[in-house]
Parts: structure tokens; C-alpha cells; sequence
């Protein structure tokens, strides 16, 4: 799935923008390495990856209980879902629609991480398996760049890594790619939605059950704010009888642009209270400050700045608060997605042919509860724009049901250099 051929000025109807979608495009284009020819079994090897007959997954208790069902394959693809808390390791039977789960395990540094892939080759090793791997694709939270990534919100001094520090019997040099977590997470929507099976995990539902042949915005709020657009290859065929969708992902820092100023006086002080928490005043927030962890603290932190008995709290404490009906919590937890809904305001207003938008990942899940109840509220903030007009054919998404979109991204990831 090449984008060489991609005109990226369709992004942008007004001219002056078009200058900016071809080097914004070199860039994209740059960062990434090209796919490689393989041989026949890397075709069959594809065929499994891109699938539409029912995936077998096994979910383990331990790392060890994983390895003991992949020792017995002949060969695998290995996806890691690389956080900045945790990380999650699948592996894909190269020969079988069977993917097995290791279980989530904390990892706040590479050092943790190069531990937990060498405990996979110290047990192959012991289990004298003969296993290896075929393609490798790893999705971190953090800008990447050629062969080396950056997880942001790492320990500072063991936050990096190259893939020449990677195992090469688990990860061969030619066939280990790169990804931004939410560049992941968008070729795992790319791939759920083109099998059909998207919408068991999404409301609402999409009534064609499929992908169409336009862009769509991706947003998931965690440890960070991760952002990408999902892009189709074929948008100008939309009125010419496109026989097929072809979908490829730019990842986006989104998170980083500042927040809007709102009107209300409310709103104003939120801002006022958060720049001087995070940057002394020296700075406007970014959207990422109130859509992120630290942004629902913060924003918790203002509501309850004038209240001598309560403490700060962890993101998850605060979401535990919410579910039990505390003000406070509540209505830090209504700033937090009111701004997320101006961030998917301001992606789909930059580009008017994205018609629809998904609020994915766990936090997303766990808080659906009260996004529903408050998504009329959510929906107007983001219609209410000088540009509406642009906005009325956009469809918000909300993943509902808990799927590890990253990991079915990275193994889609592998599957298009497989067939390239």
C-alpha cells in the first residue's frame, strides 16, 4: 500500500495550503522506510494477515504461558503495543489466523522493555524452539524517525531506541518496522473496518458496516493525546465509479497545537489556572495539557483549587469519582472531552473531506458511560463553528468495547509490506 501516488493537494481546497500538503507529504514520505519484495511465503503470509475469515486469539497470564503456545509454530509476526505505562506483546501464527496475547505488563523505560524481550528469547531458548520470527512491528507513544523512536513520556534519561539494539532473531533487521501508537491504532481501524468487524466495537453504528471512500480523524487520549488521519487513496474517484478503497495513515501531534479560548469567564480561568500549573504562565495551554492524564488531573486541580479538604488525585482515582456522581470530578471530566470535541473540530474544519471521526481507546471505553450521557452537549461544542456547514456530514465514532486496536494495526502494518 504504497502512497507514491497519492495527489495530497485533495487535502486541501485552498491553494495556498497545497504548497504545504507536498512538503508536509516529503516528510511523511521520508520517515518511512520502503517496503521490500518477499518471496511466495511472505505472500501467503500476507493473504493471513489481511484475512477476512474469524481471527483466533488466546489471551495468557503470564509471558511465559505465551511463549509456551508459540514455541510449537513455525514461524511468527510480532506486534508490540509500546505505551507510556505499559506495553502489550502479541504474536500472530505466520501459518494460521492465530493471534496469542501476552498479558499487559507496566514498563516505564527501555531498559524494562529490552528485559521483556529478552525474557522471550531466554524462554524459546530453554524450550528449544525452533520459532522464529518473520516481520516484527513495534507501535510506541512517541514521534518516530527513520530507525529510531522516542516514547515521550519515558524516564527522560532511557527514553530511545534504535533497531540495531533489538534482537535480531526476534526482530530481523529488514523486516521491523516503526510506528506512532496512533498511526497504529488507525491501520487497526483501517483493518477492522475493512473486514467488517469495526462496528461490534463502535458506536454508532455504521449502516454499510465498511469503511467509504473518504478520510476520517482518529483521537485517543491516554498517558498523552495521540492523533492521526486515516486517508483515502482514492478520493477523487468518489464521483467516477471507484471500484475499490484503499486506505493509508499520517500521524499527527495534534496534542501540541494550543487549546481554543472559550468565551465564558469559566473557561477563561480553566486556561489561566492550567498555563500557570504547567508553564508558568510563559505559555497558552496545549490541547494535550486538558486531553491527556495530566490534563484530567489538572483540570481537577482547578475545580477543586478553592477547596481546602481535597487532594490531587491520579487520573484513575478522578475517572473512579466520576462514576460515583462526584461534582468535582464531573465537571473536570466534562472539560477534558468538551475540548477533545473541539480537537476533532479543528482536524475535521483543516480537512473538510473528513466525514468521520473515532474516539478510540481504552480511556474511551471505560469512560463511554459519561461521554453518552453528556453527548449532546459534546456534539454541540463540536458543530458550533462559523464553518458548521463544513461539519454537518461528520460522524462521530466512540469505541464502546474494549480491542486492543494498536496490536491489529501493527500486524495490518506488516501485511502491507508483505504484498507491496
Amino acid at each position: 500500500m504504497s502512497s507514491s501516488n497519492f495527489d495530497w493537494s485533495s487535502f486541501f481546497p485552498l491553494v495556498g495550503l497545497v504548497p504545504f500538503s507536498v512538503s508536509l507529504y516529503s516528510w511523511y514520505k521520508n520517515s518511512h522506510k520502503q517496503p521490500t519484495s518477499e518471496s511466495s511465503s511472505s505472500e501467503a503470509s500476507s493473504s493471513i494477515l489481511h484475512s477476512n475469515t474469524p481471527v483466533e486469539t488466546s489471551s495468557t497470564t503470564s509471558l511465559k504461558d505465551a511463549v509456551s503456545i508459540v514455541q510449537s509454530w513455525r514461524a511468527m509476526h510480532l506486534a508490540l503495543d509500546i505505551g507510556a505505562s505499559n506495553v502489550r506483546i502479541a504474536f500472530q501464527n505466520v501459518d494460521a489466523n492465530q493471534i496469542v496475547f501476552a498479558p499487559k505488563m507496566e514498563c516505564h523505560s527501555m531498559t524494562q522493555l529490552l528485559a521483556f524481550i529478552a525474557e522471550i528469547e531466554v524462554l524459546l531458548e530453554k524450550m528449544q524452539s525452533q520459532v522464529y520470527t518473520h516481520s516484527a512491528c513495534l507501535a510506541l507513544a512517541g514521534p518516530v524517525s527513520g530507525d529510531r523512536v522516542t516514547v515521550t513520556n519515558y524516564e527522560q534519561s532511557d527514553c530511545s531506541i534504535h533497531k540495531n539494539d533489538l534482537p535480531a532473531r526476534l526482530f530481523p533487521e529488514k523486516r521491523t518496522y516503526f510506528l506512532n501508537d496512533l498511526e497504529a491504532c488507525s491501520f487497526g481501524i483501517v483493518r477492522m473496518g475493512l473486514r467488517g468487524d469495526l462496528w461490534e466495537y463502535m458506536e454508532p453504528r455504521n449502516g454499510t458496516s465498511s469503511l467509504q471512500n473518504q478520510h476520517y480523524a482518529v483521537l485517543a487520549m491516554g498517558t498523552g493525546l495521540g492523533a492521526s488521519l486515516v486517508f483515502s487513496k482514492h478520493i477523487r474517484q468518489l464521483d467516477s465509479g471507484c471500484s475499490s478503497v484503499e486506505f493509508d495513515v499520517m500521524p499527527l501531534e495534534l496534542g501540541h497545537i494550543f487549546a481554543p479560548h472559550e468565551l465564558s469567564q469559566d473557561d477563561r480561568d480553566r486556561l489561566d489556572f492550567i498555563a500557570q500549573r504547567a508553564y508558568s504562565s510563559k505559555y497558552s495551554p496545549e490541547v494535550e495539557d486538558i486531553c491527556s492524564g495530566r490534563g484530567l488531573i489538572a483540570c481537577y486541580e482547578y475545580e477543586i483549587r478553592n477547596e481546602a479538604n481535597r487532594k490531587t488525585l491520579r487520573a484513575r482515582e478522578i475517572a473512579e469519582l466520576v462514576a460515583n456522581g462526584d461534582d468535582f470530578a464531573q465537571r473536570a471530566m466534562y472539560a477534558h472531552y468538551k475540548y477533545l470535541f473541539k480537537a476533532a473540530q479543528h482536524m475535521c474544519i483543516l480537512v473538510p473531506q473528513c466525514k468521520g471521526v473515532f474516539l478510540a481507546g481504552d480511556n474511551q471505553v471505560i469512560n463511554e458511560g459519561f461521554v453518552n450521557k453528556h453527548l449532546t452537549d459534546f456534539e454541540k461544542e463540536f458543530f458550533n463553528h462559523p464553518k458548521e456547514n463544513w461539519l454537518k456530514d461528520v460522524t462521530i465514532f466512540r469505541q464502546v468495547r474494549g480491542l486492543n486496536l494498536n496490536v491489529q494495526g501493527a500486524l495490518y502494518y506488516i501485511g502491507m509490506h508483505l504484498r507491496d
